[in-house]
């Protein structure tokens, strides 16, 4: 497991988890040519991106989300809380409501946090390593 924080602060949030087979992109913070930027930097383009997963609504972690997605058609896994708030979001099929997910390579599992956010999340992420990712939270 590789991670790379691609920022991270109110000007913008994004995280890559790089497991063997699949790279997980942790919230669009940033306008989408910043993300393909950031990407860039570590050697990724936006179509290596295997799913996006969003922690919470807030501007600076769902800034590029919708444009990114126009232009790639990513797997979302988004609360229904937050899809449901968004046109957006209402109207992208490739989506599913985030709940704890399961491969051969990983297990991901929600974590409830505390935000003044819809519907915030975290996440442990379980490959040959383990992550608590965890942001703008008061507790657990």
């Amino acid at each position: 497991m590789k991670i790379v924080v691609l920022g991270s602060g109110s000007k913008g949030n994004s995280t890559v988890i790089k497991l063997e087979n699949h790279n997980i992109l942790i919230d669009v913070g940033f306008s989408y040519n910043k993300m393909k930027e950031n990407l860039e930097q570590i050697n990724l383009k936006p179509k290596d991106i295997n799913f996006i997963l969003i922690t919470h609504d807030h501007s600076d972690h769902i800034k590029g989300l919708e444009t990114f997605l126009k232009n790639n058609n990513t797997l979302l896994y988004v609360s229904e809380k937050i899809s449901k708030k968004y046109d957006f979001l209402k109207k992208y099929d490739n989506k599913r409501n985030l709940n704890d997910i399961e491969t051969k390579e990983y297990k991901i599992k929600i974590i409830p946090a505390s935000h003044d956010a819809t519907d915030t999340k975290g996440f442990l992420i379980e490959s040959d390593e383990s992550l608590v990712y965890l942001t703008d939270t008061g507790y657990v």
